[in-house]
């Protein structure tokens, strides 16, 4: 269950009150809805004066709306890359992602510092307390806060506190690599972090999204909305070489992800990564003859079911006449119902039973 909007205000009020506000150098923030009071405002009410790294586009949108004076930073990296004393961070969904992010934290903590953790009781965060065998430091309702000292926040991320962990990785470390081969399609490499929609291995939606979607005729431009890793837009820049592709994502992690993607299989040269929420300033300038999309319908962990709508009714106005929208997604989420009004023909091309693939083409006017 999700904290209300009181709730949430009355837990970072108390939060503000036990971190030493005046070492808290970063706050980062990642699927923190936008119906609830935000961390940031509330913080700098009560004097924080450090810097929010906000996880998504959306996110940093939303920060600068509702704390106008803080210094915000879109960045995946829960610092941003910047040296850092103590650090509050919204516990993300996925141990794995977790882990990597206290890595990253750790790296950049002064050796006095501290890590931070909020989240509600379905973050996960208890589960790391019971696994570290430690107590909240506290809670109020459904919200909790967790604090770790640098070594214990490496060993939670299965590092050694002993090494020189102060540099950043090198670019290209710590992605996950695996391939994939859609049927009748060619075998692409992708590069993935935690955190990252289908993380680990290729999701079996937008593998059936592409079987269905190979089948036809190249079209000139394409764009892969809410691209994750870069599955969808890499396979299809390898399968149809006079194609251009955009891949777009509104999660910032999945941006340096889709990037090594296409660099990984050859197609950066005809491919364009940009991160926007839905569509944006930089997407509306654009036209595309076929856009493809596996739509979320979850915001961490909560389930939200406009966000699939709002992507396919943004989608109707980036296509020209008889331009394409090819969705996939649960079958029970009956995306294709949405589609209906907005294009002129809708179909069903696949379907296996759990997830579907529908194709609308766009009419005249």
């Amino acid at each position: 269950m999700h904290p209300g909007a009181r709730a949430a205000q009355r837990f970072f009020e108390a939060a503000a009150e036990i971190i030493p506000l005046s070492r808290l150098t970063h706050l980062h923030v990642l699927h923190w809805p936008g119906d609830l009071p935000s961390p940031a405002r509330i913080f700098g009410e009560a004097g924080f004066v450090g810097t929010v790294t906000a996880g998504r586009i959306s996110t940093a949108e939303q920060t600068r709306r509702e704390a106008p004076g803080a210094r915000v930073v879109a960045d995946h990296r829960p610092t941003a890359g910047e040296a850092a004393d103590h650090s509050l961070l919204e516990w993300p969904q996925g141990r794995e992602a977790g882990v990597w992010m206290l890595e990253q934290c750790a790296r950049r903590m002064a050796p006095e510092g501290r890590v931070w953790l909020f989240g509600d009781k379905e973050s996960g965060l208890f589960s790391l307390e019971k696994r570290l065998g430690l107590t909240a430091d506290f809670y109020k309702g459904h919200m909790r806060m967790l604090s770790l000292d640098r070594e214990t926040a490496l060993r939670a991320a299965g590092r050694d506190p002993s090494a020189l962990l102060e540099s950043e990785p090198a670019e290209g470390e710590g992605f996950l690599e695996w391939a994939a081969e859609p049927p009748g399609g060619p075998v692409v490499r992708v590069a993935s972090l935690p955190g990252v929609f289908s993380w680990e291995k290729p999701d079996p939606g937008s593998m059936l999204l592409l079987s269905a979607l190979l089948q036809r005729e190249p079209k000139g431009r394409l764009l892969d909305l809410g691209c994750g890793p870069g599955l969808l837009g890499a396979t299809l820049a390898l399968a149809w070489p006079q194609s251009r592709v955009v891949l777009s994502d509104d999660l910032l992690a999945a941006i340096p992800c889709a990037r090594k993607t296409v660099e990984l299989n050859g197609v950066g040269g005809r491919c364009q990564v940009v991160a926007e929420d839905g569509v944006g300033h930089q997407l509306r300038r654009m036209r595309f003859d076929r856009i493809a999309t596996h739509p979320p319908f979850h915001r961490g962990g909560r389930t939200d079911r406009e966000l699939a709508l709002r992507l396919i009714t943004q989608s109707a106005a980036l296509l020209p006449p008889g331009g394409e929208l090819w969705v996939v997604g649960n079958t029970f989420l009956q995306h294709g119902a949405a589609m209906e009004g907005l294009f002129r023909h809708v179909e069903t091309v696949a379907d296996d039973g759990r997830f579907a693939v529908w194709r609308g083409v766009k009419g005249r006017g």
